[in-house]
């Protein structure tokens, strides 16, 4: 078996004068000291293409943390711009003019209908 190994090996007849100087021994010797060497290479190239695989995975999920930020900050300016604009929409009950026009008017409605007017009237419009 380990003959033929080296022979197939190493391109070599099987007559080879250089087989035939190997002993039993340091063929199978040979031998198993390249199936080591095939399997610490596999287990480098393992490791290697764990590595990689693991960089890509850590450059994806901060792609998406990233992406995930910039959605997060697009929701808060949204908010921000919505908040702005209610704030920007005053109740016009609330108006200064609007409540000056409004005293005026129960001042009027007082003198023509008497001074209990206007003392019912509610200040809220959610009832």
């Amino acid at each position: 078996m380990y003959i033929s190994w080296w022979s197939q090996n190493y391109n070599r007849p099987l007559k080879d004068p250089l087989l035939l100087s190997y002993t039993l021994e340091e063929l199978i010797y040979e031998y198993h000291e390249q199936q080591e060497r095939k399997a610490s290479q596999s287990a480098e190239q393992e490791q290697d293409a764990d590595k990689i695989e693991e960089a890509k995975e850590q450059a994806d999920t901060a792609w998406a943390d990233k992406m995930e930020a910039e959605e997060a900050a697009e929701e808060a300016a949204k908010e921000a711009r919505k908040k702005a604009a209610k704030a920007e929409q005053l109740d016009p009950s609330l108006h200064p003019d609007n409540v000056e026009w409004m005293q005026q008017q129960i001042e009027k409605a007082k003198e023509e209908m008497g001074p209990s007017f206007g003392e019912d009237l509610k200040v809220s419009f959610d009832d």
